[in-house]
C-alpha cells in the first residue's frame, strides 16, 4: 500500500502555510519573502527616524520596484499595520517606549505611532 492512500481528502483541501500571506496578496514563497524585505526595509527606516516613510522610500530601501508596496500590501497603511504587529518588541525598543508600562499601553503606543491608529481588537 502506497503512504499517501492513508491522507484524508481534507489533509490536501487545506491550504499550504506558505501559500498565503496574513497581510495581503502574497500567494507564493516569492510573494512571502517580498513582504519580508519590505517590512525589514520599513524597520530600518523608522529605526533611522523616518516614522512613516512612503512607499516610495521603503521600495527605495528595499531595492525593489515602487509599486511593490501596495502589490504586497494594498496600501502603505496596511503594511505600518504589518511592521506593528510582526515588530512590536524591536519597535518598541527603537522607539523608547519604556517596559514598565502595562503591555497593551506598550502595543497601543507602537500601533499609535507607527500605523497611526489604534490596535484592532
Amino acid at each position: 500500500m502506497h503512504a499517501a492512500a492513508n491522507v484524508s481528502r481534507e489533509t490536501f483541501s487545506e491550504p499550504r502555510s506558505f501559500s498565503r500571506s496574513r497581510y495581503g496578496n502574497a500567494k507564493s514563497v516569492k510573494g512571502a519573502r517580498m513582504q519580508q524585505k519590505l517590512l525589514d526595509a520599513a524597520f530600518a527606516l523608522v529605526a533611522a527616524g523616518t516614522l512613516r516613510p512612503s512607499s516610495a522610500e521603503i521600495a527605495a530601501r528595499a531595492n525593489v520596484r515602487r509599486n511593490a508596496v501596495n502589490e504586497q500590501f494594498g496600501y502603505t497603511a496596511e503594511l505600518y499595520e504589518a511592521l506593528a504587529s510582526d515588530r512590536f518588541v524591536d519597535l518598541r525598543r527603537v522607539l523608547g517606549i519604556p517596559a514598565l508600562l502595562p503591555l497593551a499601553d506598550q502595543q497601543r503606543l507602537v500601533w499609535l505611532i507607527v500605523a497611526g491608529v489604534e490596535k484592532p481588537r
